[in-house]
């Protein structure tokens, strides 16, 4: 009895245990089921392709996103071989690598794939080798992704910050990019800018400090902080030094690059070397500090000639005006007509020395009183030769009662001996006279002033002068200032 409780104890184990390893049996299937649908699901839900190859290259699995990559079913991918989707060379450049993964090893690489509308398709693929379990090959497992928008964006990346290279490498002027604050370094540059600052080569002028540039560290303080505050600056200029310690003029356009947190990443920024611009603007300034110097003495000679004739200085200004008007008429350049516009406003300074008396006599003068007249443009010669002006002033003052054919005065100079300047002014001189009133005559007029000069067109006076001077007068209806 005791024998049969014992089996029977004995029994209930043995169903016990086998009820349990049912269970867990069951328990394992259901892991298993739920294993494979989280596997499968992880599969099908793959931003890149999942192929499965054997060691022929025949594909025995492809995921959706393969699909999608190369155009093709599921079903008829499953059918294929990568030589059916492969050009050539790309095909040997697979079965290269899949020699490689016969003798275990990984490998990563990018082809090209074509796809069912024979668009060429460039994928980077991430292989490894998938063994039995006697250690022998048995497939190939890769993970592809298509990259080939990004190799577009890549390449269109590339062509332009080698454009961008381009530009920067040969232009004259300065392009930089430099960390912030006190102890900034520039972690970019060009070469103009390493020439600009006297660095043998871009590595040693990298290895300086920002602040190292300025010639006054209170330069530098102050655009940091325009920097901070505006986040940029235009056209800044400001006093720089050279590696040898040489002082420039530099104008600096720089903005400020921030992340997306808001914070200044470094500066990026252009410098020009203004130092011959600014040479420039201050010989400017000077030149018209000179220009009103020279204005100031010309005026101030002008009017001393009013001390002994009123008409004197007005007589002056109306015939420079002519004689402006003739020069540009003749196509002379400005340089020169602004010559000729000091000469006719000094050309009777000379006569300062002569007696008020005697230049405004009615009467026939006598020869000593015609000689001091005639000495007049030898006197305006002696006081305006010692003055250093840039056009001929003085020979001009000198030769203006010169004639064509030697009959004038003070030297008798004949022809082309009498310089552009004096004929213009002597035409203009005679114009004028004969225009205008005086003391001891009313004005003889313009029509006679014009006929006079026309009979002697040639002979006393330059033709293409006169001729330039009746258009003046005729077709372009001068008018003398005050008249």
């Amino acid at each position: 009895m005791k024998k049969d409780d014992q089996k029977i104890s004995q029994l209930r184990s043995r169903i016990e245990e086998l009820e349990k390893s049912e269970k867990q049996l069951k328990q394992s299937e259901e892991e298993l089921h739920t294993s494979r649908k989280r596997y499968r699901l992880l599969v099908e839900t793959l931003h890149e392709g999942l192929v499965i190859a054997d060691p022929d290259e025949n594909i025995v699995f492809a995921n959706d996103a393969f699909s999608r990559i190369c155009q093709y079913s599921h079903s008829e991918i499953i059918k294929m071989n990568w030589k059916d989707i492969l050009p050539e060379e790309e095909l040997q450049k697979l079965l290269s690598e899949t020699a490689n993964r016969k003798k275990g090893i990984s490998s990563l690489y990018e082809i090209n794939l074509t796809r069912k509308d024979n668009e060429l398709r460039r994928v980077s693929i991430s292989a490894v080798p998938s063994m039995n379990r006697d250690g022998e090959f048995e497939s190939s497992i890769a993970l592809i992704l298509d990259i080939t928008d990004r190799k577009k964006a890549e390449e269109i990346l590339k062509n332009s910050e080698e454009k961008f290279r381009t530009i920067t490498e040969n232009i004259n002027i300065g392009v930089y990019r430099n960390t912030v604050g006190p102890k900034g370094k520039f972690i970019e540059a060009n070469p103009a800018i390493v020439k600009m600052f006297g660095y043998k080569n871009k590595k040693e002028f990298l290895s300086i400090k920002v602040s190292d540039l300025y010639e006054n560290s209170e330069d530098r303080r102050i655009f940091n902080s325009r920097m901070l505050s505006f986040g940029s600056v235009r056209d800044e200029e400001l006093r720089l030094q050279r590696k040898n310690g040489s002082m420039f003029y530099g104008s600096i356009s720089a903005v400020a690059v921030k992340d997306v947190q808001g914070r200044i990443r470094y500066y990026d920024g252009v410098i020009e070397d203004i130092t011959e611009r600014k040479r420039a603007e201050n010989l400017k300034k000077n030149f018209k500090d000179l220009r009103r110097t020279l204005e100031g003495t010309v005026h101030a000679l002008a009017v001393t000639a009013e001390t002994t004739d009123p008409y004197t200085a007005g007589h002056q200004y109306r015939v420079s005006s002519l004689a402006c008007a003739i020069a540009r008429k003749m196509g002379l350049p400005e340089k020169q007509i602004e010559g000729i516009r000091i000469a006719g406003i000094l050309h009777d300074i000379g006569k300062i020395y002569v007696p008020p008396s005697i230049l405004n006599r009615p009467g026939k003068l006598v020869d000593i009183e015609f000689s001091l007249i005639r000495a007049h443009p030898t006197v305006g010669y002696n006081i305006l030769k010692s003055i250093d002006f840039p056009w001929p002033v003085a020979e001009a003052v000198l030769q203006h009662h010169e004639r064509l054919d030697g009959s004038g005065y003070p030297k008798g100079l004949k022809g082309e001996g009498i310089i552009l300047e004096a004929r213009i002014l002597g035409v203009a001189d005679v114009v004028e006279a004969m225009s205008s009133h005086r003391p001891y005559r009313p004005a003889i007029g313009q029509d006679i002033a014009i006929n006079e000069i026309s009979q002697n067109k040639g002979i006393l006076f330059d033709s293409d002068i006169v001729e330039a001077c009746i258009e003046v007068l005729v077709k372009d209806e001068f008018e003398f200032a005050g008249t």
